[in-house]
């Protein structure tokens, strides 16, 4: 079902396509970060571009961050959110930009093992850390038992 937010969007990928001339697996995925984000703001009731703020934003993260999406895939949908700002806000079609001091998810920041998210357990080099806040062989933290 179309969206009064549409038009925008439609707005934006011509705008990629033909004045910043981006590549067409380019503007495939923009479409395919902004058409998810236009959906979730849908979800939120939300058809005005003059109504969306940063909370609304941070939901959409949010929503990224619990549908298993990757920092680095969640920085993409982030990068493509802020140029569909950008424009709108150039285009007068929006008062304010809510990606404005929003940060992005940094890649690396979530590593799970390959157990899942239930059981998942810090990695490093492919290997559960074990111990990583445990004092370096011979010495101790006071109070604590020796090797804890």
């Amino acid at each position: 079902m179309p969206s009064p937010l549409d038009p925008a969007l439609d707005l934006f990928l011509v705008h990629i396509r033909v004045v910043k001339g981006l590549a067409p697996n380019s503007v495939d995925a923009y479409a395919c970060d902004l058409r998810r984000y236009l959906d979730d703001l849908t979800r939120q009731g939300l058809t005005d571009w003059t109504d969306i703020r940063r909370e609304h934003l941070l939901a959409h993260l949010d929503h990224l961050l619990h549908q298993g999406i990757s920092a680095r895939s969640q920085a993409r949908a982030l990068s493509a959110i802020r140029s569909l700002h950008r424009l709108l806000l150039s285009e007068k079609l929006a008062d304010a930009d809510p990606t404005e001091e929003v940060d992005g998810p940094r890649a690396g920041r979530h590593l799970l093992s390959a157990a899942g998210r239930s059981a998942a357990r810090p990695v490093r080099g492919g290997r559960p850390v074990q111990g990583a806040l445990r004092a370096p062989a011979g010495l101790h933290r006071p109070g604590a038992a020796p090797g804890a």
